[in-house]
């Protein structure tokens, strides 16, 4: 923090950075000259990025909690602790990392858009087989981590962010 009490940090989901993972994560606050660490966000979001205001007692951060990830604001008090919910300060942004200048006058923040959707193709019983003869299984504007084919070959389970927010899609593999 500027006046050099606190710092702030993301707990979990290490993966981020690397690959965009959007698993949750929270922010955390310690005492700069060491005691207990404070929980500031539960870990059902993805919490990330933050950065001080120049009073050292608001903290912006990016957060997926309300589906789109936006930026937020935290009020603390002297101790540290958390003053109320986050208030959201944007909407609609896709945010993925944040900086404030010192000053406070102006905020930088970067956008990632990760988009992907999945394909089928029959296996050859010999060879190989050329992606030309693949067929769009999805085809939202969504975010897709992991996918599975059910145990008869009738059903695609997916993970996506269709809906604003990762959660978990089930439909018939063929025409579903």
């Amino acid at each position: 923090s500027p006046d050099g009490r606190w710092i702030a940090y993301v707990s979990d989901n290490s993966r981020y950075l690397n690959d965009w993972n959007i698993a949750f994560s929270s922010l955390w606050l310690v005492p700069a000259a060491g005691g207990a660490a404070v929980q500031l966000t539960t870990g059902e979001a993805l919490n990330l990025s933050p950065v001080w205001a120049p009073d050292s007692r608001r903290l912006l951060f990016v957060s997926g909690r309300s589906g789109t990830r936006d930026i937020y604001q935290l009020n603390l008090d002297s101790r540290g602790k958390p003053q109320g919910e986050p208030i959201q300060v944007s909407v609609g942004l896709n945010v993925s990392q944040i900086t404030l200048a010192p000053d406070g006058e102006h905020l930088a923040y970067s956008v990632v858009t990760n988009r992907s959707n999945i394909w089928r193709v029959k296996e050859p019983a010999t060879g190989t087989v050329s992606s030309r003869t693949a067929e769009l299984v999805t085809t939202d504007q969504e975010s897709i981590e992991s996918f599975w084919i059910s145990r008869d070959g009738q059903w695609l389970v997916f993970d996506s962010d269709r809906s604003g927010i990762q959660q978990v899609f089930r439909r018939r593999l063929s025409g579903g």
